[in-house]
């Protein structure tokens, strides 16, 4: 049994991403071109234990800024 377009399971699509400009248009492109209705974007950021950055306030910019392009595309 074949599936149709419009039966299509959500997929699930993951970006690794920096705090930079390149991950930034990555992620974007991501939301705009990959994902459709219904998918999930995960957005992969890793920082080792040793690391001394503290980017909480960063990282919930970037968040709300990409719930607000996911809900447009949508």
């Amino acid at each position: 049994m074949e599936i149709s377009k419009e039966e299509e399971e959500p997929k699930i699509v993951v970006v690794d991403v920096k705090m930079d400009a390149e991950s930034k248009e990555m992620l974007t492109w991501a939301l705009v071109k990959v994902a459709k209705a219904g998918d999930r974007v995960v957005a992969l950021h890793v920082i080792p234990s040793s690391s001394s950055l503290h980017l909480p306030r960063s990282r919930s910019t970037v968040q709300r800024n990409y719930q607000r392009i996911a809900r447009i595309s949508q």
